[in-house]
């Protein structure tokens, strides 16, 4: 091959970006800018340059990413060649380049790798295991109890503490080190703090001086239990060959000599662990180039640090920077709405716009609707509409700020019949664990025929001590007796007349069949607004156009009345005598307060698209059946997807393109996870990049919205839209939609209704 093949139909700067070599470079480039292409076309030009494919390496951040930058340069240049260069993520590059050869250093036995081989921790079951019991074993009573004044769930924060703190490449002995440089910091040794088991009392220390102490307790015994199963866990692959490469020159020089390129990928994300890491191996970085966007730097909260990458010239004085300006992806409106949000922002590398190369007339729209509801239900409508006019759903995304945001929009798409699926790591509504518990129950009541609510029933209570050999059994017997379908209200009675549940619990199963037929017996005058007209003695169905309206007046009212009474009734039962039947009656008691609030949450989270269907389609029992009744968690992720819209955080989505782009949520209350961040400061600036990150996901139909007031905590609650949309100005077209009707505004200001907000 001719290297300068790989320059054809690349624009100006992308060659340049490729071409370059001779100092360190950094080639910045926004969504849609070609900059995979130029990446993979470096590393095939470094493999031919360089004379040794192996000595070539490419860094990038996911296993996925390197998998697709190593299909790109193999069809570039043929697996033979491609394959020989080293393409991995910062861990399977340490783990297998660093750890593995240089296992039994003396420097790596200090640090406690004292197994013969080397052996990670991958197991999330073990590891959350062992850091249970590291708080369990290295933390006295009194001072687990201090802890939990400052957390609600301190095993969780001292995991997600664990990788932050680690991120910056400590191990306990330096992160004692650098808390015992603070003030006032009462220990003198880590030992002397390692055998205190009073709770602590600290005068003039900022409050997290109490959370990082009790967590460096805990992580010392955390990383005793796994020197004593002679393994490590993941984040220590990282830091341990860091480590190695700072404190040993001759494992550095040996390292430098065999490895003498570094293409690395999104360096806007790197933290300080993986900077040292990097800057260990690369020395002045004569051949080291670094890809990425600050202005998509999202993940602090994992420890990415993007003043690593707006400083780097510091670092090399030598640099060259090139940045690729070209969006490919978005429309040109598109474009000016991403160009609107960077222009914002105070942590930048270059400040040139992105220039979009395609034409539309599509603008975007920020759309504010009176309540969620409204919102979820407009925006399914506007999906409906997008899929009739040739877009495909696989091409549609909902983002939002929480996972907790998409789950209202779960509802709105299954009431409609509209396939989605969720992505990333985030739970669905229905794989809640409290919401799967309310629907097996409401599938038990009103989906006679579902052997599966019958399978879930009793594998969620296992007191019954039916399993599934014995309800096969019961179903084989129940079939024989002439019962060609199996109506499970009719099961459950046969299983308590054979007693093959626990004789203790027949009294439990009894109850509950009366429950389900209870609530069974009371659907028939309110399944439809047809049958609760006829139980009021009026003729609906199949009368004149101007009966019906008649009847719609006098009694659609009082019909939602008389379903939103009926699922009062169903939460009551439900949380006094269904969630909690096998508590003794003094935990039940105890509990009841919390789980009537909780059930009244769920119950109003589940039927909130129900009270929104228009009339054609109130079918209650339709309605609760449609709930997917999950007894597993089906995750689609790995599938191609030619069927579903996708919802997703912004987190999630970073990385896509979608035709259509639906940005929910976008109020102030909605958005923010801690109120009052002030603008210019680094949590500011970061959700900003995150804002920016989800508009520039859309080709060419970008919607943000928001609406007036949500339901927080059972209350509503007024909302104020969020202070990103006023920086988007004349690049965006406004709307209000309120009971139906829309009215169109010229900027963000006439569209707000709090107009003392400080959108700065």
């Amino acid at each position: 091959m001719d290297v300068n093949q790989l320059l054809d139909g690349m624009t100006e700067r992308q060659q340049q970006g490729i071409l370059h070599s001779g100092s360190p470079t950094v080639i910045t480039a926004g969504a849609g800018a070609g900059k995979t292409s130029v990446l993979t076309k470096r590393i095939v030009k470094a493999i031919y340059n360089s004379g040794d494919p192996e000595s070539v390496v490419a860094i990038t951040f996911t296993s996925d990413a390197a998998s697709e930058m190593r299909e790109r340069v193999n069809k570039l240049i043929g697996p033979e060649l491609g394959s020989r260069a080293i393409i991995s993520t910062f861990h399977s590059f340490a783990m297998n380049r660093i750890l593995r050869p240089n296992w039994g250093h003396p420097y790596l036995r200090s640090l406690g790798c004292v197994g013969k081989t080397l052996a990670i921790e991958f197991s999330n079951l073990s590891l959350d295991h062992i850091r249970k019991n590291a708080m369990m074993t290295g933390l006295s009573q009194s001072q687990r109890k201090h802890l939990e004044c400052f957390f609600e769930k301190p095993n969780d924060e001292f995991s997600s503490w664990l990788s932050l703190t680690r991120s910056y490449g400590f191990t306990p002995m330096t992160y004692f080190q650098e808390l015992a440089t603070q003030p006032n910091f009462p220990y003198t040794s880590i030992e002397e703090l390692n055998n205190e088991n009073e709770k602590l009392v600290l005068s003039d220390v900022d409050s997290s001086m109490y959370s990082n102490i009790y967590f460096l307790k805990t992580w010392i015994y955390y990383d005793s239990t796994l020197r004593e199963r002679e393994s490590i866990d993941f984040d220590q692959v990282l830091v341990f060959s860091m480590l190695l490469l700072e404190k040993e020159r001759d494992v550095r020089i040996k390292l430098k000599q065999r490895y003498k390129i570094f293409e690395v990928d999104e360096f806007q994300d790197t933290n300080v662990c993986q900077y040292r890491f990097l800057l260990a191996l690369v020395g002045d970085g004569k051949n080291l180039s670094m890809f990425g966007d600050i202005k998509q730097a999202i993940y602090s909260f994992r420890g990415s640090n993007c003043y690593l990458m707006a400083n780097i010239n510091k670092q090399f004085k030598d640099l060259v920077i090139t940045n690729l300006p070209d969006n490919f992806r978005s429309t040109h409106n598109v474009v000016a709405a991403g160009n609107a949000i960077a222009k914002s922002m105070k942590i930048q590398l270059v400040s040139e716009d992105m220039i979009g190369h395609k034409e539309s007339q599509i603008m975007p729209l920020v759309s504010r609707y009176d309540n969620e509801d409204q919102e979820a239900n407009s925006i399914v409508n506007k999906i409906i509409a997008l899929k009739s006019s040739g877009v495909a759903p696989q091409d549609i995304g909902i983002l939002y700020r929480f996972n907790k945001l998409g789950q209202n929009m779960e509802n709105y798409l299954i009431s409609r019949g509209v396939s989605y699926r969720r992505i990333g790591n985030d739970k669905g509504l229905y794989e809640e664990p409290d919401i799967r518990d309310i629907v097996i129950y409401m599938h038990l009541i009103f989906n006679p025929y579902s052997i599966k609510a019958v399978r879930c029933f009793f594998a969620s209570f296992v007191e019954f001590g039916i399993t599934t050999g014995i309800l096969n059994s019961a179903l084989k017997s129940f079939r024989s007796g002439g019962h060609k379908e199996v109506n499970n209200h009719q099961l459950l009675s046969h299983i308590l007349e054979q007693n093959l549940c626990k004789p203790s619990t027949k009294n439990h199963l009894s109850q509950v069949l009366k429950m389900i037929m209870h609530c069974s017996g009371r659907t028939s005058r309110i399944s439809t607004f047809d049958s609760y007209c006829r139980d009021m003695n009026e003729q609906y169905a199949n009368m004149p156009e101007e009966h019906c309206k008649e009847i719609e007046n006098r009694l659609m009212e009082p019909f939602w009345g008389a379903v939103r009474d009926f699922v009062k009734e169903l939460c009551t039962i439900y949380a006094e005598r269904y969630k909690y039947m096998f508590y003794s009656p003094e935990d039940r008691k105890r509990r009841l307060n919390t789980s009537k609030d909780l059930a009244v949450k769920h119950f109003n989270l589940i039927f909130n698209a129900c009270y929104e269907e228009s009339l054609s389609d109130a079918n209650l029992i339709k309605y609760i059946c449609t709930r997917p009744l999950l007894d597993k968690v089906n995750k689609k992720d790995d599938e191609e997807n030619t069927t579903d819209i996708e919802l997703m955080t912004i987190h999630a989505s970073k990385g896509l393109e979608k035709e259509a782009i639906f940005v929910i949520g976008c109020s102030e209350e909605s958005w923010w996870k801690e109120p009052e961040v002030k603008s210019g400061t680094d949590k500011y600036e970061e959700e900003l990049r995150l804002f920016y990150v989800a508009l520039t996901r859309a080709i060419e139909h970008l919607n943000f919205t928001y609406s007036t007031t949500r339901v927080f905590r059972n209350n509503v609650e007024q909302c104020d839209p969020l202070r990103f949309l006023y920086l988007l100005k004349d690049t965006v077209t406004y709307r209000a939609v309120s009971h139906g009707e829309e009215t169109l505004f010229s900027n963000m200001d006439t569209l707000s209704i709090n107009k003392d907000i400080n959108h700065d």
